[in-house]
């Protein structure tokens, strides 16, 4: 666990030197900010354990539902909207 909290450290103050270096306001406030999550991770609760970690579903089947939903309106439209075949 030591070696996390020091490579956050570490991050958060090379961020932090980042933005002494920047000459652009907003270049600052990036690394600032940066510097600023990378302390956040140092909280206690920030982490969750690995074993709290369960994997999440719910955004890629709604997203792969929209997808289908998507790909069968445009297959629909293609097919009413193609002209009837003409009788020889």
């Amino acid at each position: 666990m030591l070696e996390r909290v020091d490579f956050f450290q570490k991050e958060a103050q090379e961020c932090r030197k980042l933005a002494a270096q920047a000459t652009r306001k907003n270049d600052r406030e990036y690394w600032l900010g940066l510097a600023q999550r990378w302390e956040r991770m140092l909280q206690p609760g920030s982490m969750p354990d690995e074993a709290d970690k369960t994997p999440r579903f719910d955004r890629p089947i709604r997203q792969s539902q929209r997808l289908a939903k998507q790909f069968a309106q445009r297959r629909a439209a293609q097919l009413y909207a193609a002209p009837a075949p003409a009788d020889q």
